[in-house]
């Protein structure tokens, strides 16, 4: 499977379940670290009798070779050049989810707060596969993590 396609999207225009409403491109906190990732906007499209549509804000991005990229086209480079420097492809999507509205303050805090243990995890996974995971719910003894834009 390709990580980054054309066919790897939030949702698919023929839905039945959802649509993506909007999309940008916000700035978060990621391990002290600033990051930029998308966001999009999602509706439902089923609901009670009378019950609003159900609205989700996401943000997403890719942690490619121990760095955070929200680029599809950096994406690309970055995997291109850790596999010719030998380090394979070590590579995740990653989404984050919250209820409308006020979605964007929720995720925001929420990359502040466990982003240290998503990058630990994440980097901890790439040197071992096979993670085993301390009391509190990150990897033993993994690597600190490295950002990139």
């Amino acid at each position: 499977r390709k990580l980054i396609s054309s066919e790897n999207q939030l949702v698919k225009s023929d839905d039945k379940a959802w649509a993506q409403v909007g999309r940008d491109v916000r700035q978060g906190t990621l391990a002290g670290q600033p990051v930029t990732v998308r966001g999009g906007s999602l509706r439902s499209h089923v609901g009670g009798v009378g019950a609003e549509p159900l609205r989700l804000r996401v943000w997403h991005w890719y942690w490619i070779d121990g760095r955070v990229v929200s680029s599809d086209a950096l994406g690309k480079l970055w995997l291109a050049l850790a596999r010719l420097a030998g380090r394979g492809d070590a590579s995740a999507a990653i989404f984050v989810y919250a209820t409308e509205p006020g979605g964007d303050a929720v995720l925001a805090d929420y990359l502040a707060s466990a982003g240290g243990g998503i990058a630990t995890l994440l980097n901890g996974a790439a040197v071992s596969p096979a993670l085993t995971l301390g009391a509190a719910g990150t990897p033993n003894n993994a690597p600190a993590p490295t950002f990139t834009k």
